[in-house]
């Protein structure tokens, strides 16, 4: 009987763990093509404005950090929209 409930406990622990990492990756994945394509506009505006208040010795890092930045906002709206998704699903559930 103990054997029996200890499975089952860890057979659903390790459900909810993959459907966690799941939702993560889906997350992370949503961000991060939406930072893709928020960065090319972002890069074709941006660069010009940042190089004329910038110094010629920060010019190389301002391409890697326009990207970095559009998919670093894209995540955080990924993440957002993603709770929004769970609350409503778990409010249409129960």
């Amino acid at each position: 009987a103990l054997s029996t409930s200890m499975t089952a406990l860890t057979t659903a622990l390790l459900a909810v763990i993959a459907s966690l990492k799941l939702t993560f990756a889906r997350s992370l994945s949503l961000g991060s093509a939406i930072g893709d394509i928020l960065s090319k506009p972002a890069l074709r505006y941006g660069t010009p404005i940042l190089k004329t208040h910038l110094d010629d010795d920060y010019h190389k890092w301002i391409e890697p950090t326009i990207m970095y930045a559009c998919r670093a906002v894209s995540m955080s709206i990924a993440f957002w929209l993603q709770q929004i998704i769970s609350a409503v699903h778990s409010a249409v559930q129960a």
